[in-house]
């Protein structure tokens, strides 16, 4: 259930705040299991959004800064309810974009604990395999009837462009850095040519949506991810990962005193 899960949680989260958003998640995997979360979250400045609101036909005097902070929720603190995990203070920096980002980061003591009220990492494990490491993502396997979907209502073509033009900016990014180089991501999923699961770099696999794949999606429907899919690493480089390993003990053991 991680994957649609998740998609389900940030798709969620974009609704709820009415606005487009650049959320990403970095898992860094050591051989015991332990390791570091990097968060950033990001919403479209006032600026960049008002000429959107305005083609949606909003009145301009009703359109101030302000009004992007209604939202007085820490978009972050539903992706940090996660068990498991200790987190340093959020960080903020402007990107080249204009936007600004929030980043936080937390460690935890082995990722097959970490969990949380909303499922962000339910239905994973991580193990020893072989000469290197296999993480398992379980799939969506649902028994019963599915719900009968209601009645499609029909979008202004003027409005649905604009919205599409607005999620051109979305991207959604959660990413597992392996402890050594990927050897296999089984399987890959690939929509409209786009690789929705799969090998990201070298060391790493994971999901990206961004939001031309999700205006491509009919009425934004979460992707079924039926089966099981599975990342295999190999031997990790000890070297490499000497620093990563330092950090992720000091911090536990920083937070442990507190």
């Amino acid at each position: 259930m991680f994957r649609k899960a998740l998609f389900v949680c940030l798709l969620g989260l974009m609704v709820s705040l009415t606005g487009c958003i650049k959320f990403t998640q970095h898992f860094h995997i050591l051989p015991d299991g332990s390791g570091k979360v990097v968060q950033s979250y990001a919403m479209m400045p006032f600026e960049q959004m008002k000429p959107f609101l305005l083609k949606m036909g909003l009145p301009e005097e009703m359109l101030t800064p302000d009004m992007m902070e209604q939202n007085d929720e820490d978009p972050l603190e539903k992706f940090k309810d996660l068990e498991g995990v200790v987190w340093e203070e959020p960080v903020e920096s402007v990107g080249e974009d204009g936007w600004t980002y929030t980043t936080v980061t937390g460690y935890y003591k082995d990722i097959n604990e970490v969990g949380g009220s909303e499922g962000a990492v339910d239905g994973l494990s991580f193990e020893a395999f072989e000469d290197g490491h296999r993480l398992s993502l379980e799939g969506d396997k649902e028994e019963g009837d599915e719900e009968p979907k209601g009645e499609e209502q029909p979008q202004d073509p003027a409005m649905e462009a604009v919205m599409k033009e607005m999620m051109a900016n979305m991207e959604f990014l959660i990413e597992f850095h392996m402890p050594g180089a990927i050897k296999s991501v089984d399987p890959e999923l690939v929509i409209n040519e786009h690789v929705l699961f799969g090998k990201r770099s070298e060391n790493s696999a994971g999901i990206h949506m961004d939001g031309a794949l999700l205006s491509e999606m009919e009425g934004n429907e979460p992707p079924e991810f039926e089966n099981d899919s599975v990342v295999t690493s190999g031997a990790p480089d000890e070297a490499a990962l000497a620093d990563l390993q330092t950090e992720v003990s000091e911090a536990l053991k920083r937070h442990a005193t507190r």
